[in-house]
């Protein structure tokens, strides 16, 4: 496997393949959070309780 910049070329390659057939989807944790409770939500960040991205309303 080359090394160019960061990821392997391989996995950059399958990633741009799945971009262009528009396969990625968002990974959001169920749980959103409101700007009071952001506290909370980076507790659920640092403590790897998060599933994914964590969203913050505002």
């Amino acid at each position: 496997m080359s090394r160019t910049g960061g990821a392997p070329t391989e996995v950059r390659r399958g990633t741009a393949a799945l971009g262009d057939a528009g396969k990625p989807e968002p990974l959001l944790d169920p749980g959103h959070f409101t700007l009071a409770a952001v506290f909370d939500a980076d507790t659920a960040v640092e403590g790897r309780g998060a599933e994914g991205e964590v969203v913050i309303e505002v």
